[in-house]
């Protein structure tokens, strides 16, 4: 896996300043928080859906 050598291995792809960036990593994550857990209730709700008929 040395296609491409990069000497940052974890750089963000939007190279932008540190200041105010926290907020909307922070809205980053918490909407890949809520998002995953809008799937996991949907999956859920489909199986109890068939178990049930």
């Amino acid at each position: 896996m040395s296609s491409s050598p990069s000497p940052e291995p974890t750089s963000p792809p939007s190279q932008q300043p540190q200041q105010g960036g926290s907020t909307h990593d922070q809205w980053q994550g918490a909407r890949l928080l809520w998002s995953g857990l809008l799937c996991v209730l949907i999956i859920a709700g489909a199986i109890a859906l068939e178990r049930c008929s």
